[in-house]
Protein backbone atom coordinates (compact mmCIF):
# COMPACT_ATOMS: atom_id res chain seq x y z
CA UNK A 1 0.00 0.00 0.00
CA UNK A 2 1.06 3.51 -0.60
CA UNK A 3 -0.06 6.87 0.41
CA UNK A 4 -0.24 9.46 -1.63
CA UNK A 5 -0.54 13.33 -1.04
CA UNK A 6 -1.56 16.09 -3.30
CA UNK A 7 -1.74 19.25 -2.20
CA UNK A 8 -4.04 21.58 -3.62
CA UNK A 9 -3.87 25.02 -5.72
CA UNK A 10 -6.46 27.54 -4.22
CA UNK A 11 -8.65 27.02 -7.02
CA UNK A 12 -8.63 23.35 -6.98
CA UNK A 13 -11.23 21.84 -4.59
CA UNK A 14 -10.62 18.50 -2.54
CA UNK A 15 -13.60 16.28 -3.89
CA UNK A 16 -11.46 17.21 -7.44
CA UNK A 17 -9.54 13.98 -6.40
CA UNK A 18 -12.87 12.00 -5.56
CA UNK A 19 -12.45 9.93 -9.25
CA UNK A 20 -8.50 9.52 -8.10
CA UNK A 21 -9.24 8.24 -4.94
CA UNK A 22 -11.71 5.39 -6.10
CA UNK A 23 -9.10 4.38 -8.62
CA UNK A 24 -5.99 4.21 -6.03
CA UNK A 25 -8.65 2.04 -3.26
CA UNK A 26 -9.32 -0.39 -5.96
CA UNK A 27 -5.33 -0.94 -5.89
CA UNK A 28 -5.82 -0.66 -1.83
CA UNK A 29 -3.69 2.89 -1.95
CA UNK A 30 -4.80 5.65 -0.07
CA UNK A 31 -5.35 9.42 -0.86
CA UNK A 32 -4.83 12.22 1.34
CA UNK A 33 -6.24 15.62 0.16
CA UNK A 34 -6.18 18.17 3.35
CA UNK A 35 -7.83 21.80 2.79
CA UNK A 36 -5.39 24.41 3.82
CA UNK A 37 -6.47 27.10 6.28
CA UNK A 38 -8.09 29.77 4.71
CA UNK A 39 -8.74 28.24 1.01
CA UNK A 40 -12.00 26.42 0.26
CA UNK A 41 -14.39 25.53 2.99
CA UNK A 42 -11.88 26.72 5.31
CA UNK A 43 -11.68 29.91 3.81
CA UNK A 44 -13.55 31.93 7.06
CA UNK A 45 -10.04 31.08 8.35
CA UNK A 46 -7.99 33.68 6.27
CA UNK A 47 -6.37 35.94 8.33
CA UNK A 48 -2.86 37.51 7.99
CA UNK A 49 -1.68 35.46 10.50
CA UNK A 50 -2.39 32.45 7.85
CA UNK A 51 0.91 31.58 6.35
CA UNK A 52 2.99 28.71 4.80
CA UNK A 53 3.96 27.72 8.27
CA UNK A 54 0.32 27.20 8.78
CA UNK A 55 -0.27 25.37 5.81
CA UNK A 56 2.52 22.91 6.44
CA UNK A 57 1.09 22.34 10.06
CA UNK A 58 -1.98 21.39 8.37
CA UNK A 59 -0.19 19.12 6.13
CA UNK A 60 1.58 17.69 9.19
CA UNK A 61 -1.65 17.38 11.40
CA UNK A 62 -3.34 15.14 8.76
CA UNK A 63 -0.59 12.63 8.56
CA UNK A 64 0.05 12.46 12.10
Amino acid sequence: MTAFLPVRGSRHRSWSWSRVRRLLAHERHRLFTPTLTGVGVRSHLRSRDVNLDTHVADVTNLMF
